[in-house]
């Protein structure tokens, strides 16, 4: 085998095993069934990993936006986004900014289409991605309304709410990032770890 195709095939196990990391650390709350989805971002040309990393764990995966060789990855639960969109408090909020169904797929589009604008500079970022990140609508409104400042304690999000209940939570994503990160280094596949 030439040098360059061993050198190119080890440069992609260190890039992918760094990915499975990144992968590990922001998805170990959704991993562990705490937290309904996340989002981070990963080089575009690694999205049909990142699928198959996924696969056979209940949890799906969308691209949201993809340029300049990066892509906005969301992974989420299916069934918990939907019991989410079903709150008639969030249903208000996200028709504010356009979103007219409360269909798990029709929501994700049209916030793939404002997280694509706000790509390419012509909107600015949709923060209801608060929303389907699981983060509570009083905090998601706080941000909003002071504009990122002023929060009452920051942890995963700024907390403009219940600071208490915010700790918790952070607390419980603590521990599934650290029980989910444990398993990996311990060998175990992703479908092991996912709950």
């Amino acid at each position: 085998m030439p040098t360059e195709a061993v050198l190119h095939r080890l440069s992609s196990r260190k890039m992918t095993e760094s990915l499975m990391m990144q992968i590990i650390l922001h998805c170990a709350p959704v991993l562990k069934n705490v937290k309904m989805s996340s989002m981070f971002t990963v080089p575009a040309a690694y999205l049909k990993f990142v699928r198959s990393v996924f696969k056979n764990t209940g949890i799906k995966v969308r691209c949201l936006c993809q340029g300049m060789g990066r892509a906005v990855v969301y992974v989420y639960r299916e069934q918990e986004v939907r019991q989410c969109l079903a709150d008639p408090q969030a249903i208000v909020f996200l028709h504010t900014y356009g979103y007219e169904s409360t269909d798990v797929d029709a929501c994700l589009n049209h916030l793939s289409q404002r997280v694509s604008l706000s790509a390419q500079g012509a909107e600015s970022y949709p923060h209801e991605m608060g929303i389907f990140l699981g983060y509570p609508l009083e905090d998601v409104r706080g941000f909003i309304l002071h504009e990122g400042k002023d929060s009452r304690y920051t942890g995963y999000w700024k907390v403009y709410g219940d600071v208490e209940q915010a700790k918790q939570t952070f607390q419980a994503y603590d521990n599934a990032k650290e029980c989910a990160v444990v398993e990996f280094m311990a060998g175990k596949q992703m479908k092991e770890i996912a709950c």
